[in-house]
C-alpha cells in the first residue's frame, strides 16, 4: 500500500526525467541512424552516453524523488537492464509515434523546473539536441541519406510544413 502522493511522484520521476525522455531521444535518433530494436540501438556507445547524459546530468537536478526508488538506481537499471534486453523487442519506429504529443511533458516539464529554480539553463545541452533532432526526423530523412516514413503523430504534416524550408547538410 502507498500514497497518492507517492505513485503521483514515482509518475512525474518516470515520465518527465528518468525513463520516458530517454525513450524518446532514443526513437528519435535510432530512427535518424537506421536501428530498428531499441536493444541494438542501446549497445552504440554514443546512444547510451547520451541517454546517460540526459538522465544524470541534465534531468537530475530537477528530478522528483518519490522516496520509495532511487532516481539514480532506477535510470541506471533502464539503461543497463531493461534497454539491452532483447527479449523486449521494442522499436524507435514505435516509440517515435505521436512524439509531439509527448515532447511537451518529457522535455518541457524539465525546461520549466530550470526556469522556475533559477538554474543556468546553458547547462542544457542534449535536451534541445533532442528538439533539434525532432526537426531532423521530420524531415523523413536518415543519416545515410535514404528517406523513412515517420511515426504517426496528430501533427506531423503541420510540423513537416514548418520544416520544409530546413535543408540537411553533410
Amino acid at each position: 500500500y502507498t500514497t497518492r502522493e507517492t505513485v503521483d511522484k514515482v509518475e512525474t520521476m518516470k515520465v518527465t526525467t528518468c525513463l520516458n525522455p530517454l525513450h524518446t531521444a532514443m526513437a528519435i535518433y535510432g530512427c535518424l541512424l537506421g536501428y530498428d530494436l531499441i536493444s541494438a540501438e542501446i549497445a552504440d556507445a554514443d546512444i547510451r552516453a547520451f541517454v546517460q547524459k540526459i538522465g544524470y546530468i541534465e534531468a537530475m537536478p530537477v528530478v522528483v524523488d518519490p522516496g520509495v526508488l532511487n532516481p539514480y538506481e532506477f535510470i541506471g537499471a533502464f539503461i543497463n537492464k531493461r534497454l539491452p534486453n532483447p527479449f523486449m523487442p521494442d522499436t524507435p519506429q514505435r516509440i517515435a509515434m505521436d512524439t509531439s504529443q509527448k515532447l511537451p511533458i518529457r522535455f518541457g516539464e524539465t525546461i520549466k523546473k530550470y526556469i522556475s529554480r533559477g538554474l543556468d539553463r546553458s547547462n542544457l545541452v542534449l535536451i534541445p539536441l533532442v528538439l533539434a533532432g525532432y526537426a531532423r526526423y521530420l524531415k523523413g530523412v536518415d543519416d545515410a541519406g535514404k528517406p523513412f516514413t515517420p511515426s504517426p503523430d496528430p501533427l506531423l504534416e503541420e510540423l513537416q510544413s514548418i520544416v520544409s524550408p530546413l535543408e540537411i547538410g553533410r
